[in-house]
């Protein structure tokens, strides 16, 4: 949750007339909803702890991870170990993906 709450102060625009631009209004709405979605995505790494869970979409987890936690920096026991799982599935799918 602290990384959540670091990455939308982080994020946060302190002028008020910067979303008055439609286009800076869009992008703010759209990266602090890609930080919503990152959130969701750790949680779901636990569930991977003892592989990747089916049903999971392995790259879009792992990517959305990435930006709360770049190199699985700061993750710990089923947490890293579900990174662990996600990162070797979406590796994987990429590779089958190249080699078609």
């Amino acid at each position: 949750q602290k990384k959540v709450e670091d990455k939308l102060d982080a994020l946060g625009v302190h002028d008020a007339q910067k979303y008055n631009v439609d286009d800076q209004f869009l992008a703010y709405t759209q990266e602090a909803f890609a930080i919503k979605q990152a959130a969701d995505h750790a949680r779901t790494l636990v569930k991977c702890a003892g592989g990747c869970a089916s049903g999971i979409d392995a790259k879009k987890v792992f990517a959305g991870v990435k930006l709360l936690y770049e190199n699985a920096d700061g993750l710990t026991g089923d947490a890293k170990l579900g990174w662990d799982a996600v990162e070797m599935e979406a590796l994987s799918l990429e590779v089958e993906a190249i080699a078609r």
